[in-house]
């Protein structure tokens, strides 16, 4: 693999994990709904397990959402709120967004200069 490609590759990954962060709401009431209506949560249950749920809802005394179980379809998850100790949801980071920026751009000054030096 050639030096270009490493730095594309890490310039994707990196630039991946820098717009979205997890952040701490209120495990909803019985019959309510989820702050903020996102997407995406972290459920943290009361015995220390945690589970990522897509398009979350609450339906009675449950919160229910998709999750995907090793490889796969994804599949739908009910998760008693007596059980349910912390719920994370992924919201945007404006500051994460800034932060993955600029290192990125500090990586491209820096492979240019490499590659100026050294050659492809």
């Amino acid at each position: 693999m050639t030096l270009s490609r490493v730095f594309l590759l890490g310039a994707l990954v990196t630039s991946l994990a820098g717009c979205h962060d997890w952040y701490r709401t209120q495990v909803p009431a019985p019959a309510g709904s989820l702050a903020g209506n996102p997407r995406q949560v972290r459920v943290t249950l009361t015995n220390g397990t945690s589970v990522v749920l897509r398009d979350p809802m609450v339906r009675a005394d449950s919160l229910f959402g998709s999750t995907y179980m090793g490889a796969g379809d994804p599949v739908r998850l009910g998760v008693p709120l007596a059980q349910v100790k912390s719920v994370d949801a992924m919201k945007f980071t404006v500051f994460g967004t800034i932060a993955m920026l600029l290192g990125v751009g500090i990586v491209t000054a820096a492979f240019l200069g490499l590659r100026a030096a050294v050659g492809d």
